[in-house]
């Protein structure tokens, strides 16, 4: 008997199935006990609770079955059948009992009030068939992870927000998809759309695609930013092979969801983008593996001859494809600025990544100065002395600005996280010159940890398939005492 947080009797409050799963999780099978924890303390009303293991070869398959028995939940494996992701969904869909359905990973911990949010969303809202929960960094709690996800034209896929702060986040009224870990399914939508294709196989874009079904068949999906989720980050996606399956499943992708006018143009950009001469044999053989592993090919077209008549891809999802909404390339920061290191010199690419925070992308040049270019926000931390000081900026405007306006938040850091206690306002003029502009700023600060958040007016995001968006740059940063 599968155990429910609540008894059913006399409430009107409906049942919700979580299913959790487990793929070689022995090193973090504490972070999966955690997360059980917290499910069991929702205050969503009655829940079930699965836990299914994909097939570990680590020996976790036994810990999950014994903490399923420890808390009366029920456990299922991929054992004896399909591997991978959408196997392991598909697994426990027969099972479950619940008008809603949340799935989450091994290295996720929902947050107080999680579940109760995401089914809020839902009774509200009829016309949602799923929503995504607000899924944090568990190293960095306040930088986001997803809101949900987006693709690009090419199939690459992106979290809504992912590696920004949340403050600064615009959050969308409807996505295109909801990420995997977190997400919340209404059980007619399962009903409706089917079970999950296995046919992208290990660890794949298994959400996006059934995301695009959902919207296929006339449902809504939406964020829920009450909803939080800290998340260890694709732990399983960390091992060995995981960028060819990670190419194979996107171009079963394409072949899946385009129609026959655009995949020829899909194949070109996609060549150009993806199979360099040295990646060519590389990028064949992610063709030649969607085209004929298992039911490959057959299966592909017997979807496209029931879906036929249904709006192309790019028609289908164009408000997804253009700004606002479309996907970014975010600079991944979650290494840096673990610690707060004394600030004497930063100079970009040379050990400033002890101060990098959020919001920096990849080193690079202008001119003669070596520089990063930042997000419309982004962050420093470091330890500052007692006492007067200047800190002198060399910053960049970001280009096509007449000036670029930046707001400087200097945040003090306590266990109860960062405060603000000082506020200064930057005028850079005119779009980037040979030199970086010179910026000098002074405080008068007592001794401590600090985070240096600079806040753009502003931002431009970049043309392509693979766009940036450009606040400012930073050039390099001086401390000088005793001002």
């Amino acid at each position: 008997m599968n155990r429910e947080a609540k008894s059913q009797t006399h409430t009107t409050t409906p049942l919700v199935s979580v299913v959790i799963l487990n793929h070689n999780g022995a090193a973090i099978v504490d972070m999966l006990r955690r997360s059980v924890d917290s499910i069991l303390a929702q205050n969503a009303g009655p829940v079930e609770l699965f836990i299914v293991d994909d097939n570990s070869t680590d020996g976790s398959d036994a810990q999950v079955q014994a903490l399923c028995a420890e808390v009366d939940a029920t456990f299922l494996s991929t054992r004896d059948g399909p591997h991978g992701i959408s196997a392991a969904r598909n697994v426990a869909i027969p099972h479950l009992r619940g008008e809603y359905v949340a799935f989450l990973d091994n290295d996720a911990i929902p947050q107080p009030g999680w579940l109760a949010a995401l089914v809020r969303a839902m009774e509200a809202d009829e016309s949602l068939g799923e929503v995504a929960s607000r899924v944090m960094f568990a190293d960095k709690p306040d930088i986001v992870n997803s809101l949900g996800s987006v693709l690009n034209e090419l199939f690459h896929g992106n979290g809504v927000g992912i590696h920004q702060m949340l403050e600064y986040v615009t959050i969308p009224d409807e996505i295109m998809y909801a990420t995997g870990n977190g997400m919340l399914l209404r059980r007619s939508a399962i009903e409706q759309v089917g079970y999950f294709d296995d046919g992208y196989l290990y660890y794949g874009p298994d959400d996006a695609d059934y995301g695009m079904r959902l919207w296929r068949a006339g449902w809504r999906i939406a964020p829920v930013p009450d909803a939080v989720v800290l998340h260890l980050h694709s732990f399983s996606k960390r091992q060995a092979g995981m960028p060819f399956w990670d190419g194979r499943n996107r171009i079963r992708m394409a072949l899946k969801h385009q129609s026959w006018r655009e995949l020829p143009r899909f194949v070109l950009r996609d060549v150009l983008h993806s199979a360099a001469p040295r990646q060519l044999w590389y990028y064949l053989r992610c063709w030649g593996s969607t085209l004929t592993h298992g039911r490959g090919l057959r299966a592909l077209l017997a979807y496209r001859w029931k879906h036929r008549g249904e709006p192309a891809y790019a028609a289908m999802f164009r408000r997804f494809l253009m700004p606002p909404q479309r996907m970014l390339v975010t600079p991944d920061n979650r290494a840096y600025g673990r610690t707060h290191e004394p600030l004497t010199t930063l100079v970009p690419g040379e050990a400033d990544e002890a101060y990098l925070y959020h919001g920096w992308y990849w080193q690079e040049r202008w001119a003669n100065w070596p520089m990063r270019w930042a997000m419309r926000s982004a962050s420093l931390v470091c330890t500052l002395p007692a006492g007067p000081q200047t800190l002198q900026w060399r910053l960049l405007p970001r280009q096509g600005a007449e000036q670029t306006v930046l707001t400087l938040l200097v945040q003090r850091w306590s266990t109860d996280g960062y405060t603000t206690v000082d506020s200064q306002r930057l005028t850079l003029p005119g779009p980037p010159g040979i030199e970086p502009c010179s910026v000098t700023t002074t405080h008068d600060l007592p001794a401590g940890p600090y985070r240096l958040l600079l806040v753009a007016d502003a931002a431009r995001t970049e043309n392509g398939f693979f766009p940036r968006q450009i606040g400012f740059g930073l050039a390099g940063l001086t401390r000088v005492e005793g001002s």
